[in-house]
């Protein structure tokens, strides 16, 4: 059976957003949800999701410039990779990868992995160089996962919509918390945020506009 992935609809929020999440997956996962609820009256198909909750993501916040090795450990088993002090964070995440693909799936991208096996329980990365210095390993939980039948492009469109102003509604709320704790007038004084304030305001606006706009259409196509 046909399905559309959620990272359709996470890519359409993230070219319209333009700003990096790397290590905010579960962020951008809560924009998600927002925007689900916000668009299922209005989209003729059914939104209910399924994430893949077997999976783990891990991340090298710091490259070991040594020629040495990286210790990770996977519920319970040890496993070894050698590292060099020219291996780039990709080539590093690839040789983890050629070690572990016997038994884990594992899906390199930029400068995370994710690692899947059935009934997962633990993920526990170690990073031990040639002097002993703990090298910085990052874990987190992967929203990955899919919609239990096909989705189509302006619905999706309409969910990533949503979830672009979600993030922007949340801007506003944290410089509107700024603006009330100095008071309008000495705000005011300060050109920076007035401009974001205004600049914030007038995209909240037109954004609202362009959905209310976009909704029509599919009240329309219902009719």
């Amino acid at each position: 059976m046909a399905v559309t992935s959620l990272s359709e609809v996470y890519d359409a929020f993230l070219i319209k957003s333009g700003k990096d999440y790397t290590e905010k997956e579960s962020q951008v996962f809560q924009f998600l949800k927002t925007g689900i609820s916000k668009s299922y009256k209005t989209v003729p198909e059914d939104l209910e999701y399924t994430t893949f909750t077997n999976n783990v993501v891990f991340s090298i916040l710091d490259v070991p410039k040594i020629d040495g090795s990286i210790e990770i450990g996977l519920n319970g088993t040890n496993y070894v990779v050698e590292v060099l002090v020219t291996d780039t964070v990709l080539e590093i995440l690839n040789k983890i990868a050629l070690l572990l693909e016997n038994e884990w799936d594992v899906k390199v991208a930029k400068s995370t992995a994710t690692i899947t096996k059935n009934g997962i329980s633990t993920i526990i990365g170690n990073f031990v160089d040639t002097d002993n210095t703990a090298i910085t390993l990052l874990i987190g939980t992967n929203y990955d996962g899919e919609f239990k039948n096909v989705v189509k492009q302006d619905s999706i469109e309409l969910i990533a919509l949503n979830m672009y102003l979600e993030e922007k509604r949340k801007e506003f709320s944290s410089i509107e918390r700024i603006k009330q704790h100095m008071g309008t007038k000495d705000f005011n004084k300060l050109p920076d945020n007035l401009s974001q304030y205004n600049v914030l305001v007038k995209g909240l606006a037109d954004l609202r506009n362009e959905i209310y706009e976009f909704r029509q259409e599919f009240y329309v196509y219902k009719g």
